[in-house]
């Protein structure tokens, strides 16, 4: 019998059939090797599963139900199936670089008080087009600066401890930004990080009537979240102050995800990427294509 793996890396995927042999390749290629993939499929439909089935890796688990549940309910099962003492999180269209687990399990080794730690993200565009790069602060208290507004963690960059995981469960109820409803429930009681260096290649889908969808059920969590953390006594100039800032979002966002230019709604929060990382990222979703 093998010993349990140090990371179990949680993948809930549905309808990925396009993507996800690129993500399952970026983590075989990491550099740290000693990890489980758990892919809860979704109740997929497109050949997701079959196309997982051909990846002849024992440390593959993937586990399926015929049931479409959503990702908070997969991400909870994936939490509770997990063998490892650290959690990491993945999405089914993303890519891993491939010191991406090494970073971060050496940063939770070194940082004891830390249980949960994330690093930054170079957005692209099918197929391999550059945005830009999403660059956070390091510690905790700059990364919740904004409270109850985004605690800036990207959540597929996400590795933690599973201990801290299993006593924060997702809440099955948040369709959309279900890892902001966590960050901000956890917060008192958590610390966080993020590793100086890009981990993951985030792709955005532009121009779908589900990315019009997600864009409208985003504004509406972010929405219920800061009400729901927002102090009782500050309750009604959070109203105003969400009213004016996501009141327009709620408009404008859809509309550039219809139109086909996501990409403009994020210009305001990436960093144009240098020549170097360009021809990085190029060059990882080029290796990791299958």
């Amino acid at each position: 019998m093998t010993s349990d793996p140090v990371v179990s890396i949680v993948l809930p995927t549905y309808n990925n059939v396009g993507t996800i042999g690129a993500a399952i390749q970026s983590v075989i290629f990491q550099s740290f090797q000693d990890w489980e993939l758990l892919l809860l499929d979704d109740g997929s439909t497109d050949g997701t599963r079959e196309l997982v089935g051909a990846f002849d890796d024992p440390r593959i688990r993937l586990i399926q139900d015929g049931q479409h549940l959503g990702l908070a309910p997969r991400l909870n099962q994936g939490i509770d199936l997990a063998r490892g003492s650290l959690i990491a999180r993945m999405d089914g269209d993303d890519i891993c670089y491939p010191t991406r687990l090494a970073s971060e399990v050496a940063y939770l080794s070194i940082r004891g008080d830390v249980d949960l730690v994330g690093s930054f993200a170079a957005f692209f565009e099918s197929p391999d087009t550059p945005l830009g790069i999403f660059r956070a602060p390091e510690h905790h208290t700059e990364l919740c600066d904004r409270m109850p507004g985004i605690i800036r963690l990207i959540h597929p960059t996400w590795l933690g401890r599973a201990t801290w995981f299993r006593r924060h469960h997702y809440h099955p109820s948040f369709r959309r930004i279900e890892d902001q409803e966590l960050l901000l429930r956890a917060n008192k009681t958590s610390r966080y990080a993020c590793v100086q260096e890009i981990g993951l290649a985030y792709r955005l889908h532009s121009g779908s009537r589900r990315r019009v969808r997600n864009e409208i059920l985003d504004q509406y969590y972010h929405l219920r979240l800061r009400l729901i953390f927002s102090e009782q006594r500050q309750r009604y100039r959070t109203i105003a102050k969400v009213i004016l800032s996501r009141g327009p979002k709620l408009v404008y966002r859809p509309l550039l995800a219809g139109l086909g230019l996501t990409k403009l709604a994020h210009q305001r929060v990436l960093t144009p990427p240098t020549s170097t990382e360009q021809a990085a990222l190029r060059e990882l979703i080029r290796r990791c294509q299958r």
